[in-house]
């Protein structure tokens, strides 16, 4: 920064470059590339992951061009900075991007749980209701792993099995009208999807859930 007496210690492992810029020259490319290079004014380091190559080769033409004195040297060199930037200018977006992903995903599991609560008894598809919320079906699996633990279908199976369970404690159906009234068109295939998710047959649910009057 200017009008800062600074200096640099490497421990004997390092290696890189050292790239100083003139405070006018900072000014004109902001004003290029707006208010994104205002992370300059901070340290920061942002990893070279899959550019390491990349980045390795530009601050080497960097170099050469800055030690010879060939034609339009120093409009060749500003422009290599430019390119620097850009690069630098990208990872502070995608790293302000990537702070903001966990409010933008809660409100995708949000939106994902209404449309369960309102289309659970249609089973609808995952496709269907990813649609819905507007992102992909890898993307919405990705959000409910990440926030519910679930994938997006057994977040589907959990509502119809909690639906299934209160109405197999609560009300007088039969194990057919409710296996009906949820979607399943063969109630032997509901009792295999009860068993399969709690280990037990929905009549064997229900005279121990009765007996023992255990809410859900």
């Amino acid at each position: 920064p200017p009008l800062c007496v600074h200096g640099f210690q490497f421990s004997p492992d390092v290696d890189g470059y050292v790239l100083t810029l003139a405070a006018p020259l900072v000014a004109q490319l902001q004003a290029q590339l707006g208010g994104s290079l205002s992370a300059l004014q901070r340290a920061a380091s942002y990893p070279a992951g899959k550019d390491r190559h990349y980045l390795n080769n530009l601050f080497s033409v960097l170099q050469s061009e800055y030690a010879g004195a060939r034609p339009a040297r120093d409009m060749l060199l500003q422009s290599l900075i430019s390119v620097l930037l850009v690069w630098v200018t990208r990872q502070v977006i995608a790293r302000r991007e990537a702070r903001q992903l966990p409010q933008r995903g809660r409100e995708y599991l949000s939106l994902f749980n209404q449309r369960v609560e309102i289309l659970f008894r249609q089973q609808p598809a995952v496709e269907q209701l990813a649609h819905q919320v507007g992102i992909s079906v890898a993307h919405l699996n990705s959000i409910c792993r990440e926030l519910a633990g679930q994938s997006a279908l057994q977040i589907i199976h959990q509502r119809l099995l909690l639906e299934a369970k209160r109405h197999l404690i609560y009300t007088p159906m039969t194990i057919s009208e409710v296996a009906d009234s949820l979607g399943f068109a063969d109630p032997a295939y509901f009792a295999r999807f009860f068993r399969r998710l709690t280990g037990t047959s929905p009549s064997a649910f229900r005279t121990d859930r009765t007996d023992n009057s255990s809410p859900v």
